[in-house]
């Protein structure tokens, strides 16, 4: 039919903006207790006003809707930088040590991240593995020491610094995407544990 090229091309459209639209940058990080809390961080493009991550302890293939707990968060906007980008940090409290939990990040005007997961660390004198290292930059080498250390199944990452060589200029942003894009795809366990 004449309209199918057409239609073909209104999917592709309607797919790439979604691809577009999804939070990125997804990292955890702790604030308080570390059997008990983990904070979601994230960055967004697009002038979204909330920071929402949807949680439970089984997972629900990204449907928002069927997740059992919801927390909030802030975002702030870092000055000068003129892409709009938005930082994201969402909180989650009350934990089970030793869990494995599943979430999303977004909202549903803006996306969804894929759905993701991570374990508590447990709370009693069970041994832990974790991995330390610093000096890692962009290239392709720190790519393969981040795959070498999620290998390795650790319950979290320690950066002593030097991370992205972008040296404190705000020119310098994209460096920090390449190396967040490293994070979020090469941290992940044989598992599927997001570290």
């Amino acid at each position: 039919s004449p309209t199918a090229p057409f239609r073909l091309a209104a999917i592709l459209s309607l797919i790439a903006l979604t691809v577009f639209a999804a939070p990125r940058h997804v990292y955890l990080t702790w604030q308080g207790d570390t059997s008990r809390t983990i904070t979601v961080n994230y960055q967004t493009l697009e002038p979204t006003e909330t920071s929402t991550v949807y949680y439970d302890t089984q997972p629900r293939n990204g449907r928002h809707a069927d997740y059992r707990y919801t927390a909030s968060g802030s975002a702030h906007q870092i000055p000068g930088l003129t892409d709009g980008r938005k930082i994201h940090w969402v909180e989650l409290t009350k934990l089970t040590p030793g869990k494995t939990y599943y979430f999303i990040a977004g909202d549903p005007q803006h996306g969804f991240t894929a759905e993701r997961k991570f374990r508590t660390v447990p709370s009693g004198a069970e041994s832990l593995r974790f991995v330390v290292g610093g000096d890692m930059g962009i290239s392709s080498d720190g790519a393969d020491l981040l795959q070498q250390s999620a290998k390795l199944s650790p319950a979290f990452g320690v950066i002593g610094g030097d991370i992205a060589y972008a040296n404190d200029a705000l020119t310098n942003y994209t460096k920090w995407d390449v190396w967040l894009d490293h994070w979020e795809t090469n941290m992940v366990t044989p598992a599927g544990y997001t570290i």
